[in-house]
């Protein structure tokens, strides 16, 4: 069966080499280490296109101008690993409130300005190191009845 073109959740498990401001809207201050951040991919190209993109903006190729805060987010981080799921209806909100109930914190206001469940973000930071973090997100997706795959972990050289 093939999967690509499925609609989507995915979590993005970054990692933060020093603290940095982001200069979008009132700003962010991202802070450095493990952040996890929420989407979900419902339209065209499904979530495995959207992760592409991701990755794609991750490792300085072009993908069109930055659209999301994550595309600026990107642009700082030293590693990313996806973790993807199949899901026929948006599940970013329900991943980031799993997330928070395992003890990861939200930045406030990041990621969710579309948001109609009333999420206060949908990037958040954790003590735990990535490796461990991927393995968090793995379980918190299961824990919500998805079925999630990791993709390769990404690093900057440099």
């Amino acid at each position: 069966m093939n999967h690509m073109g499925r609609s989507g959740v995915y979590a993005l498990v970054l990692g933060i080499p020093g603290e940095a401001r982001l200069l979008i809207g009132r700003g962010f201050d991202i802070p450095r280490g493990t952040c996890v951040y929420c989407g979900s991919a419902m339209g065209p190209g499904g979530v495995e296109s959207r992760v592409a993109r991701h990755l794609r903006i991750f490792a300085g190729g072009t993908a069109g101008r930055p659209h999301w805060h994550i595309d600026r987010l990107l642009t700082i981080a030293s590693s990313v690993t996806a973790v993807s799921a199949h899901s026929q209806r948006s599940m970013e909100c329900a991943l980031a409130s799993a997330l928070e109930a395992r003890g990861m914190a939200p930045v406030p206001g990041f990621g969710n300005t579309d948001c109609r469940s009333g999420c206060r973000s949908h990037l958040l930071r954790t003590q735990r190191g990535e490796q461990e973090t991927v393995l968090e997100v793995v379980e918190a997706m299961r824990g919500i009845g998805l079925d999630p795959w990791i993709s390769e972990r990404l690093w900057k050289s440099g």
